[in-house]
């Protein structure tokens, strides 16, 4: 099996049963694609992603004139991509492989293998926990805010632009600077 693929597979059985038949749905039904450095990967609304190797930033532009870094999207991470009729904008932070299924594909593998259904419910519930985590993230003073963040993703900051953290944390990119040299 290929090795990305196993981290998924662990992450599905972890998060409820899946059987040999809705494994083999779901390796059958995916489209993989590879991408380098500050690539946008345009997604289907309702689809899922599940990053097999790499680092992705997701944008939200919802009501601004600056896209706002949203979240962070970690290697063996999956992301249910919501059915906001505005496109879900998501750039590569390094070479990604990322593995995806869009929302007819997800759709019917829901309905075929009930089993799988439990699983992505679950993966729902992690992102909205990962949503809580960073509002509690932006309620901390600036100092406070860098450390939470490196508690919380542990070595991901050193694989960010100093601008990319600066907008995730909503700090200047100075400050983080000012922070980092002292």
């Amino acid at each position: 099996m290929d090795m990305p693929l196993a981290g998924l597979e662990t992450l599905l059985r972890r998060l409820g049963a899946v059987d040999a038949g809705a494994w083999a749905a779901v390796t059958g039904s995916m489209r993989s694609a590879r991408y380098g450095i500050e690539r946008p990967i345009r997604l289907e609304a309702g689809g899922l992603l599940y990053v097999g190797e790499g680092l992705l930033k997701q944008y939200v532009r919802h009501g601004r004139t600056q896209p706002a870094i949203n979240r962070f999207i970690r290697q063996g991470e999956v992301y249910a991509v919501p059915h906001d009729p505005d496109p879900v904008y998501i750039k590569t932070i390094q070479p990604s492989t990322v593995y995806c299924w869009d929302s007819h594909t997800l759709r019917r593998l829901l309905l075929e293998y009930p089993s799988l259904l439990g699983s992505y419910l679950k993966i729902r519930d992690m992102q909205e926990n990962a949503l809580d985590t960073r509002l509690w993230l932006l309620e901390q003073t600036g100092k406070a805010k860098l450390a939470l963040f490196d508690r919380t993703f542990g070595q991901l900051r050193a694989h960010l632009k100093g601008k990319d953290l600066g907008n995730y944390l909503h700090l200047a990119y100075a400050y983080i600077s000012q922070i980092r040299e002292k």
